[in-house]
């Protein structure tokens, strides 16, 4: 398990990360970002339980590196 996401109480864990990356289209190597995005949306210092609620926050990632396509 990641960790517990509020304000719900749910549990995130790789299994969970990957079948949402899957349903969202994402290439297996993208699961290393996608397990540490979601460390750190379950870290208590982020927040998660702010955002998406007036007047809470709205999460902007930006990732920026060489494609790893050949």
């Amino acid at each position: 398990m990641l960790g517990i996401a509020l304000p719900d109480n749910r549990a995130v864990t790789v299994w969970a990360t990957a079948a949402n990356g899957v349903m969202a289209g994402c290439r297996p190597e993208y699961m290393p970002i996608l397990v540490a995005l979601s460390e750190a949306m379950v870290d208590p210092v982020y927040g998660v339980e702010h955002s998406g609620n007036t007047p809470g926050a709205e999460t902007l990632i930006i990732l920026n590196g060489q494609s790893s396509r050949t």
